[in-house]
């Protein structure tokens, strides 16, 4: 749980660090501090681990639609 945390805060930082404005970057990094807790937290507690890893790349996957999911209107000047 700390690896996928620690991942979407560096890349959090990165977006800061490279220009993204911080109201864009809460959009996506909030879910994933919420999400990835509640989530992984239950399935390694309840889980056999061959479903708690299941269930975290179900979880990197479905956070990495959302962050998709909220750019897709977003219009990038080039």
């Amino acid at each position: 749980m700390g690896a996928v945390l620690a991942f979407y805060s560096a890349n959090a930082a990165i977006s800061t660090r490279y220009g993204d404005g911080l109201r864009y970057v809460l959009r996506w990094y909030v879910p994933c501090l919420v999400l990835t807790p509640g989530m992984l937290l239950p399935a390694a507690l309840l889980l056999p681990a061959w479903a708690a890893v299941g269930c975290a790349a179900a979880l990197v996957f479905l956070l990495a639609k959302l962050s998709r999911w909220r750019t897709r209107g977003r219009v990038v000047a080039g």
